[in-house]
């Protein structure tokens, strides 16, 4: 991408931004949401503050200034922080430093000793860096469609809109940003139910790091040109926060479905390529499989928005010589269960859903099953090429050409997949007679020796 910077600030993003990106100065929202009397106990939403005309616009931001991204988990359905508590976590942190009332902020204990990262920020630092800084924080700082009242329809459809685009930008937004600081006070939900406790949930560091878009602006903020700090992450109002040095657990799974970094890249996020080699540079593996138990090359081809770059370099580092013709299989018995009881719900005709067709035929599927989903010649060819077998049943004893009946017809498929069929069994058919030589063999040379 072109770079087309006004002194020190990049205007360029590498990803697009779709809407505006509007900022809030930190005294306003100190003075707003923490300092008492307050004129909010909580954010107040970005229709209200853009019209009474506190939010300013980035590109008319001071060069000197310091722009905060503020991460944080929503703990309401409604309202993003019902309550109040993680933003004014965040402020009250943020006038901590900026006061000079810490020593210094440092890197995370076991990232210093297991990742050799160091870096720190002192008092004299920090008081300079936030005596003119501004804040984003999603509620106050983009278009709020859930906030419509009183509004026509036509606003309402525009304001839909504008949420959307902005949406669409939170990564360019995280770039525009000097640092990204994580709010993760221990909350609890004002909607959501644990099914364990069956009590409000509580959410706090551990609970953010498994929120999509947590993660999805944590990595803007690691893989971003410009960061002039690593992550902060703020836990509480009063204790020092650190920083959290990338690389940060690369190999960190999400609770549910075990996905992790490198899964998540080639899956779901921009820049898939510069990503995936970002990841490989700092030791992220692309042989590790989630609990469900597909591989990251199961990851890269079932995304509609597949990248074959990466699909190649994917198999290029892998050191599993059964990783083209590898079948799902899960690790942990929950997805055992689950995906075995759609499979024989499937089978035995009991329930048809999208969920039950989607999740019925994992258990066996490879990455050739997923990649005919889409019909995909050049990615299908590109698999077919290292070894893909069409001939391996799914769970649902289908093969690929069982796979061409449901999802296409594809006729140039059908000949790269019959073409491939062939090679393999002339190879399986020459390994064979091979081995029989060479039994055949040993068994003349037994004989001589006796």
């Amino acid at each position: 991408m072109t770079d087309h910077s006004t002194g020190t600030r990049r205007i360029s993003t590498a990803t697009a931004l779709k809407h505006e990106m509007w900022l809030l100065r930190l005294d306003v929202a100190i003075d707003r949401y923490l300092k008492t009397p307050r004129k909010s106990n909580r954010a107040e939403v970005y229709q209200k503050l853009q019209k009474e005309g506190l939010l300013t616009n980035w590109n008319l931001i001071e060069e000197e200034a310091t722009i905060i991204f503020i991460s944080h988990e929503w703990v309401g359905y409604n309202h993003p922080d019902p309550n109040g508590v993680q933003l004014r976590t965040a402020l009250r942190v943020l006038q901590r430093l900026r006061e000079g009332e810490v020593e210094a902020v440092v890197v995370d204990p076991k990232a210093e000793i297991f990742h050799h990262c160091k870096y720190q920020k002192n008092r004299k630092e920090w008081v300079h860096e936030l005596k003119d800084a501004y804040i984003w924080f999603d509620w106050i700082c983009m278009p709020q469609p859930m906030a419509a009242e009183g509004l026509s329809e036509r606003q309402k459809e525009m304001l839909e809109k504008a949420g959307n685009n902005a949406v669409m930008s939170i990564s360019a937004y995280v770039e525009r940003c000097d640092f990204l600081l994580i709010t993760a006070p221990a909350c609890e939900h004002a909607d959501r139910i644990d099914s364990r406790t069956k009590r409000k949930a509580h959410t706090c560091f551990r609970t953010w790091r498994r929120r999509g878009w947590c993660v999805l602006e944590f990595f803007a903020g690691v893989l971003s040109r410009d960061q002039a700090a690593p992550v902060l992450l703020v836990r509480s109002r009063e204790t020092t926060p650190y920083w959290l040095a990338p690389p940060h657990d690369v190999h960190e799974r999400e609770k549910i479905a075990g996905h992790f970094a490198m899964s998540f890249a080639v899956y779901r996020l921009p820049n898939k390529l510069e990503t995936f080699e970002f990841l490989l540079q700092h030791g992220a593996s692309p042989d590790l499989r989630t609990h469900m138990g597909t591989s990251v090359l199961h990851a890269a081809v079932r995304n509609v928005d597949v990248d074959l770059r990466v699909v190649k370099r994917v198999i290029e580092e892998s050191k599993d010589a059964t990783l083209i013709n590898y079948r799902v299989t899960p690790s942990k018995t929950k997805w055992k269960w689950l995906l075995g009881i759609c499979n024989r719900m499937y089978k035995m005709r009991i329930m048809r859903s999208a969920f039950i067709e989607y999740y019925a035929p994992m258990i066996g599927s490879t990455c050739l099953h997923m990649a005919l989903f889409h019909g995909d010649v050049d990615l299908i060819e590109m698999l077919l090429d290292h070894g893909a077998d069409p001939r391996i049943e799914d769970g649902l004893g289908r093969n690929a050409f069982g796979y061409l009946k449901i999802y296409g017809p594809f006729p140039k498929v059908r000949g790269l997949m019959e073409r491939a069929t062939r090679s393999l069994s002339r190879f399986e058919s020459e390994a064979s007679s091979r081995e029989e030589e060479e039994d055949v063999l040993e068994e003349e040379e037994e004989s001589s020796k006796e």
